[in-house]
């Protein structure tokens, strides 16, 4: 099995390097990134699409913003 450089600053560049070696790349990742993993020319299948529907990350983060430390 190939190994895969652990010094990536982008998933576009991660992407790249996966491309260069296999023209078959499929991410695994929740559906609120398909447009964002389309964009970089790969695959998509989507995973816990019960759990996380379109949208949820937008709400966890408004969520993430109303929180306050102590």
């Amino acid at each position: 099995m190939p190994t895969i450089s652990r010094t990536h600053k982008s998933p576009s560049s991660f992407g790249a390097e996966l491309q260069s070696r296999d023209p078959r790349v499929t991410l695994l990742q929740i559906p609120d990134l398909e447009l964002k993993v389309q964009s970089e020319e790969v695959n998509l299948c989507p995973i816990d699409e019960a759990i996380y529907k379109p949208g949820s990350i937008a709400e966890t983060f408004a969520l993430l913003g109303k929180l306050s430390a102590m």
